[in-house]
């Protein structure tokens, strides 16, 4: 049986028109899959991202990149 867990994860996104951002995601996933690729890889369409600022709903499909901070 897996267990879910959550964590908060900092990101930096860069989007396909150049612009990059970071910020905190929370990665909701079972414990044998939690890394950061198979949390983006579950994504249906938008992911919640937390700035010091802002937060930003961002659609996937404009993602060019994602690396842990």
């Amino acid at each position: 049986m897996s267990e879910e867990i959550s964590r908060q994860e900092k990101v930096s996104i860069t989007l396909y028109d150049g612009v990059s951002m970071e910020g905190v995601v929370c990665v909701n996933m079972p414990s044998e899959c939690g890394r950061l690729s198979d949390f983006l890889n579950q994504i249906d369409q938008f992911m919640y991202l937390s700035c010091e600022d802002d937060d930003w709903l961002i659609n996937t499909d404009f993602i060019r990149f994602v690396r842990s901070l």
